[in-house]
């Protein structure tokens, strides 16, 4: 894999870490809300390895009852494309891949 980090690259992470601290403030307003199982989801979600583990993916975040969700699985799939197109490797802050 390409290790070259670009200005999309840049612009992905930090569209992921908006993304992050929008649905922190929703976990934050929704008191009923389980924040371990969807940091579980976030965790699972930058990790994938497939083409059908974004797809699934995709549809845990859109599907969230959080109201910014959908835009954290939006920067995930944004991720895995750039990745895909260019060889790149998108270094999401505060998570590695094991």
């Amino acid at each position: 894999m390409n290790l070259q980090v670009c200005k999309e690259c840049d612009a992905i992470a930090r569209d992921f870490v908006e993304a992050c601290r929008a649905v922190g403030q929703d976990m934050r307003e929704d008191k009923c809300f389980s924040g371990p199982e969807f940091v579980k989801a976030v965790r699972t979600a930058t990790t994938m390895q497939t083409e059908t583990d974004v797809v699934t993916s995709e549809s845990f975040f859109a599907q969230s009852p959080l109201k910014h969700a959908p835009l954290l699985g939006r920067a995930i799939q944004r991720k895995y494309t750039h990745e895909v197109l260019t060889g790149h490797k998108v270094s999401l802050p505060g998570f590695r891949k094991h």
